[in-house]
């Protein structure tokens, strides 16, 4: 399973082409965000059941992340055709290539129940 990435510009989130290689960092230049503004902006990701937000190059989270998780995630869900998910912000950082362990669950979104 592939990870659905994303970044969060201007109030909208932006989703990386599907089934992309390519980083968040190199798509955002790819789109012309340069490095400065990159290094502030919410990311994340979505892949099996979790929803992952973070910021900066130590992939770290702070009061505007959890925000940004808040705010988008329904959002996100939707996109993704879930109905349920749990909402993780920050990584425990590993090795490149490998899936990083989120780190501070914030909350889970189940659609189904009211």
């Amino acid at each position: 399973m592939r990870r659905t990435a994303f970044l969060i510009v201007g109030g909208k989130v932006i989703y990386l082409p599907k089934n992309s290689d390519k980083s968040h960092r190199e798509f955002a230049k790819e789109i012309g965000i340069d490095e400065k503004t990159f290094e502030t902006l919410e990311r994340g990701y979505f892949l099996k059941d979790k929803i992952v937000y973070f910021h900066g190059s130590d992939w770290s989270h702070d009061e505007r992340t959890v925000a940004a998780a808040k705010k988008y995630s329904r959002e996100i869900m939707q996109y993704c055709k879930v109905e349920r998910a749990e909402i993780w912000c920050g990584v425990i950082v590993g090795k490149v290539g490998e899936i990083w362990s989120p780190l501070n669950h914030i909350l889970t979104i189940d659609s189904r129940k009211v």
